[in-house]
């Protein structure tokens, strides 16, 4: 009962966000102003997997996958960045 509770509350906390991934995808890596969000992916391999196809349209790009991120000050703000 209680590693319920701790979870839920992890939950409340955190927003139920920081269990899914974020790809973010940089059409030019010169330029990280220009940034396209595609959220909702379920694993780092799957986000790792949506970023290496997107980037065939943009093969100046880069890619980060975020987890717990959220949209502060003009900024994506996440918990966690992955490569």
């Amino acid at each position: 009962m209680k590693i319920f509770l701790s979870i839920f509350t992890l939950l409340l906390i955190t927003g139920c966000n920081y269990f899914t991934y974020t790809l973010y995808i940089y059409p030019d890596k010169n330029n990280l102003d220009n940034v396209l969000e595609y959220p909702n992916y379920s694993s780092l391999d799957e986000c790792r997997a949506g970023a290496r196809s997107l980037l065939r349209k943009y093969p100046n790009g880069d890619y980060i996958c975020g987890r717990g991120c959220e949209f502060k000050n003009g900024f994506y703000i996440c918990k966690e960045k992955f490569r």
